[in-house]
């Protein structure tokens, strides 16, 4: 089987690849063993700590995240095909689709459902987290799933949070032309 793609772990001791096992399937090897096999699989994401392995799969039309070789909910579609671990690798984020809308998992629990939500970001503590999000024409950062003020558009990869964890920050448009 020839790897389509290769992840190692942050301290280098661990590896997972994707391969194609047979019949236009895909399945994720982690260690040197083969998991189960899907329609289609994201890239695996080591946590930081490299214990632990993630990644978005395709099965009969619906996806889930796989979790050291467990399956999780069911749903629509994964954003990014890449869920994000914390910093202190025990907590893990993700958007999914329900329908038309879109919400962020945050350690197996369902945000409120938006039009469109970004990749989130976890404070450096893990304490926190926190995504883009936009209802209609309006864009919010939310934070620990309290919405933050609305804006005209939220610049994508811009959120930061400070080493603290008592600010964020992010590029924000208030108007036509009007950066914050």
């Amino acid at each position: 089987l020839i790897p389509l793609t290769l992840t190692v772990s942050p301290a280098s001791r661990r590896v997972a690849y994707v391969v194609l096992p047979g019949d236009d399937r895909q399945a994720v090897v982690v260690d040197g063993v083969r998991e189960s096999a899907y329609d289609k699989v994201g890239i695996p994401t080591f946590s930081p700590d490299g214990r632990t392995v993630a990644y978005a799969a395709l099965r009969r039309g619906k996806w889930v995240v796989v979790l050291d070789g467990r399956e999780g909910t069911e749903h629509d579609f994964i954003g990014g095909y890449a869920p994000v671990f914390s910093p202190d690798s025990a907590r893990l984020a993700y958007g999914v689709r329900r329908g038309t809308g879109w919400l962020v998992v945050v350690d197996g629990v369902e945000g409120k459902q938006f039009d469109e939500v970004r990749t989130p970001v976890f404070s450096p503590d893990s304490r926190s987290v926190a995504y883009v999000a936009r209802h209609g024409d309006s864009w919010v950062v939310v934070v620990d799933g309290a919405e933050g003020r609305e804006y005209k558009g939220i610049r994508e990869y811009s959120l930061v949070f400070s080493a603290g964890r008592k600010r964020i920050a992010y590029v924000a448009d208030r108007a036509r032309g009007q950066t914050v």
